[in-house]
Order: C-alpha cells, then sequence, then structure tokens
C-alpha cells in the first residue's frame, strides 16, 4: 500500500520538501499529495512532477473551488479557511485525502528510520486502534494550543502535541459540525491570528476523539531542533530542521552529524 502523505508547500520551501519525500521514499511507497500555498512557480511545479511523477499538486485556485463546493453547509469554516492559508493543514488535507488514513507532514521533516509504526497503521486499516497518532511537543508549551482552554472553555483537547506531523484516520477526525461550533466559540481576538491557530483546532478535534484512539507517537517522533532533544537511539524523525535563525544554516548540519550516510542521499 502507497502512504499518502499531506503538505502543504511554499516556492521558499521546494527545495525542503524534496528532501523530507526523499528521505520518506526510502522506506516505502509515497502518494504525495502537494497543497500549493498559491506561490508556486511553473517551473517548481515542474520540478516536483519531475521528480514525483505520482504526486497530487493542487494548485490554490483548484484548492478553492473544491472546498467552496464541499464546505457550502459550513459558511464558518469555508471564511476561516479562506482568510488563513494554514488552514489548508487541516480543512484541505482530510476533505481531499483519496486514502481513509494519510500522513500530515509538513516540509523541515527528515525521516531518519523507517516509520514502522505508522506503515504498520496505515497498512491494516481493519486495526481500529488509533483515528489520531500525533508527535508529542513540550518545550516550550506547543504555540497555539497556549491559548487553551482559555479561547474555547470547556472544549476538551490534546495538550503537548504539534500538527506538522500526524497519522490521522479522515472521517473519524474531521467533523465539519464540530469545528463549525469551534470557531464560533473562538475568542475573535485569536481566530483571525494567522499562526498557531490551525494547531489549536487540531488539538480542539483529537480531543472530543475517545481518549483511547488518541495516540502519542513518543519520543521518537517527538518535534523539536535535534540539538534540543534527549538523546534517542530509534529516533525517527527530525522536525523543524528549518527554523533555526538564517544566519545558523538551514538546521541540517546537526543531522547530518549525527546521521551522515543521509547527506549524499537526500542533497544529490
Amino acid at each position: 500500500m502507497k502512504l499518502e502523505t499531506h503538505t502543504l508547500v511554499s516556492e521558499e520551501h521546494v527545495g525542503r520538501c524534496t528532501v523530507m519525500l526523499r528521505s520518506l521514499s526510502t522506506h516505502c511507497t509515497v502518494q504525495p499529495v502537494l497543497h500549493d500555498d498559491g506561490s508556486l512557480s511553473a517551473r517548481s511545479v515542474e520540478r516536483l512532477r519531475e521528480e514525483w511523477p505520482n504526486a497530487l499538486i493542487i494548485s490554490r485556485p483548484e484548492a478553492n473551488h473544491r472546498a467552496a463546493e464541499q464546505l457550502v453547509g459550513h459558511p464558518k469554516v469555508l471564511w476561516w479557511r479562506n482568510h488563513n492559508i494554514r488552514a489548508t493543514q487541516l480543512i484541505d488535507y482530510f476533505l481531499f485525502a483519496e486514502q481513509s488514513r494519510v500522513l500530515a507532514v509538513d516540509t523541515d521533516v527528515v525521516f531518519l528510520r523507517k516509520p514502522t509504526e505508522i506503515l504498520s497503521w496505515v497498512s491494516t486499516p481493519e486495526n481500529r486502534s488509533s483515528y489520531f497518532a500525533y508527535s508529542p511537543e513540550f518545550d516550550p508549551d506547543p504555540s497555539g494550543i497556549h491559548w487553551l482552554p482559555e479561547a474555547v472553555p470547556g472544549a476538551p483537547f490534546i495538550p503537548a502535541m504539534c500538527c506538522g506531523f500526524a497519522a490521522v484516520q479522515t472521517d473519524a477526525f474531521l467533523d465539519l459540525d464540530y469545528l463549525e461550533d469551534l470557531i464560533d466559540r473562538t475568542d475573535p481576538v485569536i481566530r483571525v491570528q494567522q499562526r498557531f491557530v490551525t494547531q489549536m483546532y487540531y488539538s480542539l478535534l483529537a480531543g472530543r476523539l475517545p481518549a483511547q484512539r488518541v495516540v502519542s507517537l513518543g519520543e521518537q517522533y517527538r518535534s523539536g531542533p535535534l540539538e534540543d532533544l534527549p538523546s534517542c537511539e530509534d529516533r525517527a524523525i527530525c522536525h523543524y530542521f528549518g527554523s533555526r535563525p538564517a544566519e545558523l544554516g538551514d538546521g541540517l548540519e546537526g543531522v547530518w552529524s549525527c546521521y551522515p550516510h543521509l547527506r549524499a542521499m537526500l542533497t544529490a
């Protein structure tokens, strides 16, 4: 079975996306779904298609058209999606998914080993053990979730998670009626923020699921710059390699120093 991945891609981060997909494709067959944030050039789209001929690249105009058709009954969800490009990472990923189980993954993720836990879950659809498996994040408190519970009083949420890496059963997770209500209940000052609101809604949507169906992927999949994480022999991913200040480099040097065999493979 192919692993369907969903990623929001900007012109600036095409290179990062290539590293992410190359590192994952060394371990499994990938079906990439790349969501253009509206900035991708024709040359970048061509570059991505050359390396990933089976990729589905969804342009912003196409995504807007499809979302307008599918969100007719959810005007607040549609408004939020149309006014915050990061909402693509929550709404479009799962609204447009072709498989029932998909991986939501940011461009600045490097796979350090085979993600056995994810692949096993995807390949056994009869296994209903989890609907949502997430990358934990602890230090500092995950942005967006720090607004909770005050932003939406009384709504259950997941307190230590990162939405940049999540294995999701789409039909169980994306409840548009519930999201419509959450948006309506959210403090308007927070609702219009461009950053971190998507992560907050991820946490809230996962929080409404039965507790036994929501699973932390553990230290092996923990989000954070590699140099800030504790030693872990079987670490599966490095997240945030592109988040350091520009003067400190692209953030990959720490990955290459710890995993030198990956450099030539992923940056050729």
